[in-house]
């Protein structure tokens, strides 16, 4: 198997929109693409402040959305492919 990783902040749409522009780029095709980011939220409810349950909405729900949106944007139509979130 040929398994190549590049990391970005999913969080920006932005470097998503480069990651699967970069794979276009170097390898032509996209068949498989892995969303395995996240990120803890460590503290109660009562001590968790906004810029703590901002981070966290955007590694887990917008993060996943511009992964999917950019990823399915570059996969070949004709032959499709998977796009796997974990």
């Amino acid at each position: 198997l040929k398994v190549h990783a590049i990391c970005c902040d999913i969080t920006r749409e932005a470097d998503v929109c480069m990651l699967a522009d970069q794979i276009i780029e170097k390898f032509g095709r996209l068949d498989v693409a892995i969303n395995a980011a996240g990120q803890p939220l460590m503290a109660a409810i009562a001590k968790t402040d906004k810029a703590m349950l901002d981070r966290s909405l955007a590694v887990h729900l917008k993060g996943p959305f511009w992964f999917i949106k950019h990823m399915a944007r570059v996969m070949d139509k004709g032959r499709g492919g998977s796009i796997m979130t974990i």
